[in-house]
């Protein structure tokens, strides 16, 4: 078990709130997690309806930077203003279970991608980032991009809500799989400055608090 106040979790993690009941008959609701006031409650911002009243026992899941955290509470107060929210009894532990080391969100976004290591390679290329994480990535690309222990080097665009940054990564190809249209690599970033750093971070953790963690 895990105490709540451990996992620092920031506004706009997601979170999943549900009556008890089985498979279709089972009433949730989708949120985001606002804030919570220690030990008496957590506020989660959602549209609940007539189902959710005071006093109701519910199912809370949500992400956190790298893991699942879910725990029971009861419903303590329902509001419509600012905005549709729900006030949560605060748990004092939760259980969490680690995704990854370093978390990996699904993305699938456009890149371009030029093989230093070898020469027939060295033009750009265009390919899809399947997957990231703040150590690596997975690429798809139709053709070829190189051997298991070539440096890449990756131009992509990051978009974090209206800021959008071109960015460009060193990496490593780790892995190698060939599919049915073409190939994945599988790629760990190298010689990344603090600026790159900091930026990698920042995206990562916004898509998995709006999107959840690749499970």
């Amino acid at each position: 078990m895990t105490e709540f106040a451990e996992l620092k979790l920031l506004p706009g993690a997601a979170m999943r709130v549900a009556l008890p009941g089985a498979g279709d008959k089972q009433a949730a609701v989708q949120g985001k997690y606002v804030g919570s006031d220690a030990p008496r409650a957590i506020v989660a911002a959602a549209q609940v309806n007539a189902d959710f009243r005071v006093g109701v026992k519910v199912a809370v899941s949500m992400t956190s930077p790298t893991g699942i955290v879910t725990f029971a509470s009861q419903i303590e107060a329902v509001g419509t203003a600012p905005f549709p929210h729900v006030f949560l009894l605060y748990p004092k532990t939760v259980n969490l279970r680690n995704v990854r080391a370093a978390v990996r969100v699904n993305v699938g976004v456009e890149a371009q991608v030029a093989n230093f290591s070898a020469d027939d390679h060295l033009e750009m290329q265009p390919a899809q980032i399947v997957d990231i994480s703040v150590r690596g990535l997975k690429l798809a690309s139709a053709t070829a991009l190189g051997d298991i222990g070539d440096e890449l080097v990756i131009h992509m665009y990051i978009t974090l809500e209206d800021i959008v940054r071109d960015i460009t990564l060193t990496g490593i190809i780790r892995t190698r799989t060939t599919v049915a249209n073409g190939e994945n690599c599988g790629v760990e970033f190298t010689q990344l400055d603090e600026n790159k750093r900091v930026l990698l971070y920042a995206y990562v953790f916004n898509m998995v608090q709006r999107h959840g963690p690749q499970t």
